[in-house]
């Protein structure tokens, strides 16, 4: 069928495909369409691009490995906000700290945003790298435990408690190893590394922490991490159970004593062991 017949058919099927319209009612009063073949051709090209985009943006966002983030933010002064990430890593955010993570991390690193105070007790898994971006710095650890500084109006400041941590300025791309028992401090555009320890404890972190929305099997995983007389348990399915708590300089017993009654469960101790079920 040649061009000219093929555009004859088309608008005699136009034609009456309006008439019927126009004989049912279903047109109010509009002047006589005449789509040519050319706006057809139009119309099916440009239907074709809209549904090339829509198959593409499926696969370009597997591709790039696209992950939308969630935001953890601390807004009650005072406190430490701690947050068990995907990979098991455990992130205590001071006042005013956001953290923008990704619900699962991907197979080859694992990778967050920073604005503020946090302590980091990473996960090791030589396989996936755990990158942090700060304003002015990049941070690669594998399995580690160190506080970052980035607060707006100071200078950024990062120290190591254990393990090395690799520090990329993003201005003049300088990039510091700083081990455990030292300090960087990226002030006036150059990274000084001192060997002296962290200026903060441990101990500051865990002084009034807060669990929002976290599963018992969490809450207790970070209060074992930080002492060493109990050791807290808890029954399958009591672990799963989620729940927000506060603990200001609590101990052991007391922390599970009233996780225990937050959850309306029961609580056993025998010597060390405290297992709430």
């Amino acid at each position: 069928m040649n061009r000219d017949k093929y555009k004859n058919k088309t608008d005699q099927a136009w034609k009456h495909l309006y008439a019927r319209l126009e004989n049912d009612g279903l047109l109010e009063n509009a002047p006589n369409p005449k789509p040519s073949y050319i706006a057809v051709k139009w119309l099916v090209a440009a239907a074709a691009v809209v549904l090339a985009v829509v198959i593409t943006l499926p696969y370009l966002k597997s591709e790039i490995g696209f992950k939308p983030l969630i935001s953890q933010s601390n807004d009650v002064a005072g406190s430490t906000l701690v947050k068990t990430l995907d990979d098991g890593s455990i992130i205590y955010l001071t006042s005013a700290a956001i953290m923008r993570y990704p619900l699962h991390f991907g197979s080859s690193e694992r990778k967050i945003q920073l604005r503020g105070e946090a302590l980091f007790d990473i996960t090791h898994d030589v396989r996936r790298p755990f990158r942090i971006d700060t304003r002015d710095v990049t941070i690669q650890v594998l399995g580690t435990c160190f506080n970052v500084k980035c607060v707006e109006g100071k200078p950024f400041e990062l120290g190591v408690y254990r393990g090395a941590v690799r520090v990329t300025d993003k201005h003049d791309g300088t990039v510091t190893l700083v081990r455990a028992g030292q300090t960087v401090i990226r002030d006036n555009g150059r990274m000084v590394l001192g060997n002296n320890p962290p200026r903060d404890s441990l101990s500051r972190y865990n002084s009034n922490i807060r669990f929002k929305d976290e599963t018992l099997a969490n809450i207790i995983r970070v209060i074992n991490r930080n002492n060493g007389q109990y050791d807290l348990k808890a029954t399958p399915s009591a672990a799963r159970r989620r729940l927000t708590a506060t603990f200001a300089a609590d101990t052991p017993p007391a922390m599970a004593s009233l996780l225990s009654q937050a959850l309306h469960l029961e609580m056993s101790v025998e010597g060390r062991i405290i297992t709430i079920k």
